[in-house]
């Protein structure tokens, strides 16, 4: 099975245009797209409503042109920290795209595909899809204060992590462990595993999850896919990285030139290729 691979494209409707060409021309059978799906305007009026007419509007259409071209073509959806939650429910009502946060399903037989959201918390405004990493906080670069969406009003208000963790990732992901430890998936999480090639900022800081390696280590998915830290793979010089027994991917993002990656499920190592590395 043939995957093609993006996250942070932030709105850019020629990014979204240019994966979905890469997709046809590489015969790809499925489109993943690894969150960070919104354009980049901050108005806590009117956000998440300028959000979901995006989707609506302008995403949903060139998905359905290219299903229409492709009818078997797949389209999978997580969200990321630029997103709007209350707006996930525009993913999972479609016809279109397959919502992945929080999911485990079969992405053929044999394999199970599943999608996490959240991030460790950030120095950015928006905290929907923030949460604690693990249950011990460790010095990071984060922002305890910012706004999250109402999902009555649809208008962002005020909020604050509290100081003690709680609700981490790590517990988040325990029962995920357990459930899919010895089985083969690939695994779509915005954020990218700590300490790893994909999680370095401008600032050279290491910014990715413990929780979210530690998951990877034990879990042990075929492929984990990611996003998040967008300059990562300039950072490093690499765009994928061995953690434990699998293959990482973080494919990068600017605002010039779409970062995608396409790679066959059954050799990902040998048919892994990158967009612009």
């Amino acid at each position: 099975m043939r995957i093609a691979y993006a996250s942070d494209l932030h709105g850019e409707m020629n990014h979204y245009r240019g994966l979905f060409e890469l997709a046809a021309e590489d015969n790809c059978d499925a489109v993943i797209l690894g969150g960070d799906l919104s354009p980049k305007k901050f108005s806590k009026s009117k956000i998440i409503g300028y959000h979901r007419r995006f989707y609506e509007e302008q995403l949903f259409p060139l998905i359905e042109q290219a299903r229409n071209d492709r009818p078997d073509l797949q389209v999978y959806v997580i969200m990321g920290n630029d997103d709007c939650a209350p707006n996930a429910s525009v993913f999972e009502d479609s016809p279109l795209v397959t919502w992945l946060h929080g999911k485990t399903l079969e992405l053929e037989p044999g394999l199970l595909l599943s999608g996490y959201s959240y991030v460790d918390i950030t120095p950015f405004y928006l905290k929907d899809w923030e949460r604690w990493d693990k249950g011990t906080p460790y010095k990071k670069l984060r922002n305890l204060k910012g706004v999250r969406s109402n999902f009555e009003t649809n208008i962002l208000e005020a909020f604050a992590f509290d100081e003690e963790p709680h609700d981490t990732i790590e517990s988040d992901l325990a029962p995920l462990t357990e459930e899919l430890a010895g089985k083969d998936f690939i695994w779509v999480a915005h954020c990218p595993p700590y300490q790893s090639k994909l999680d370095k900022m401008a600032m050279k800081v290491h910014v990715g999850s413990e929780a979210v390696r530690d998951f990877i280590e034990r879990a042990r998915p075929l492929v984990s896919l990611h996003g998040h830290i967008h300059e990562s793979p300039r950072m490093t010089g690499n765009y994928f990285d061995e953690v434990g027994a699998t293959l990482s991917i973080n494919a990068g993002q600017d605002f010039t030139h779409l970062h995608a990656v396409v790679f066959d499920t059954e050799k990902p190592r040998e048919t892994l290729r990158h967009t612009r590395l």
